[in-house]
């Protein structure tokens, strides 16, 4: 489903409090993934949902600073496709999210960094394809789109994650 975890930790072990560094309680929300799920300190190719001043000034220097490939972009401004070539000249660029899915099926995850009011087809997309996927908060705020998200990462065994934008 959907949780948090730390950067070197798989989904399996102890989950930690968002910024706290400390092991949470657990209880609702907290089943575990088999061992065999991925960490987020193995993630080195991803896409991107979402190509704006925050994908471009903050996101793409802390992806490299981790070894992480931006192997794909899926942006529908024509503009900010431009930007993303002239940013990530080796990126294959989309203007469709499911363009880019049915295209790039090595990716480890999905980073959505759309407006708020697309995270939720992102999201979701991202689950139906069987990818990983991080997403700026807020996930969604329509509870519907929310117990979607929930439920079908659940199923697939895949991890959503929402991240919080500092920049």
């Amino acid at each position: 489903g959907v949780q948090p975890f730390a950067q070197n930790q798989s989904a399996v072990g102890d989950h930690v409090d968002a910024g706290l560094g400390r092991p949470r309680p657990h209880g609702r929300g907290d089943e575990r993934r088999p061992e065999e799920a991925l960490t987020l300190n193995k993630i080195r190719r991803v896409g991107l949902v979402g190509f704006g001043a925050i994908a471009e000034g903050a996101h793409l220097s802390a992806l490299r600073s981790l070894s992480v490939v931006v192997d794909a972009v899926c942006e529908p401004s024509t503009l900010r496709r431009e930007a993303a070539l002239r940013s990530l000249p080796h990126a294959r660029i989309y203007d469709d999210i499911s363009a880019l899915l049915s295209a790039e099926r090595s990716l480890d995850a999905l980073i959505v960094c759309s407006p708020p009011s697309f995270h939720g087809n992102g999201i979701l997309s991202g689950i139906r394809a069987g990818i990983h996927v991080l997403c700026e908060k807020p996930l969604t705020l329509d509870p519907e789109v929310f117990a979607q998200i929930q439920t079908e990462s659940a199923s697939r065994n895949v991890c959503v994650y929402s991240i919080n934008n500092w920049a």
